[in-house]
């Protein structure tokens, strides 16, 4: 045999996913995979494993795994999102949660707001850089003002 699958081979943003879908409804999941004394992260090492030897994405074991109903209580319960529509619909809704930045936009923002959002960050992080370009330009003159005598007591 080949080397045993595990959550570690996954990219991370999905091992978190899968690792917190699973905990939403363990013994469901420890059922479904015919494994009930298993923990959580060996539940998730056996979806992993799953996905490997059928190469399947995230999605389609989700889709094709899991019950709409677990997924739709992990939607509205866990990621606060509608747990509404097909076991496809849903697989898709939870793992578009999973990517990197997406639990940030909890709510879907409109584009007004998405932009006033880049205004501010653009604007923090201006005043970040302008603040550390003072500061560097204050460092420089410091030290060279200090130990130079007036021009008066030099001579």
């Amino acid at each position: 045999g080949g080397q045993a699958t595990t959550a570690d081979s996954l990219p991370p943003h999905v091992a978190a996913g899968l690792l917190a879908l699973v905990e939403t409804h363990p013994s469901n999941v420890a059922k479904m995979l015919s494994a009930p004394d298993e923990s959580a992260g060996q539940l998730v090492d056996r979806i992993a494993g799953v996905m490997a030897v059928n190469s399947l994405s995230a999605e389609a074991v989700l889709a094709r795994f899991f019950s709409g109903d677990l997924m739709s209580a992990h939607l509205a319960g866990r990621l606060g999102k509608s747990g509404k529509g097909n076991p496809a619909t849903l697989a898709a809704r939870i793992v578009a949660q999973w990517r990197p930045g997406a639990a940030d936009a909890t709510k879907r923002k409109s584009r007004g707001e998405q932009a006033a959002e880049a205004a501010r960050a653009a604007t923090a992080a201006e005043d970040a850089a302008g603040a550390k370009r003072r500061k560097a330009e204050a460092d420089k003159k410091e030290p060279t003002s200090a130990p130079s005598a007036p021009a008066s007591l030099a001579s």
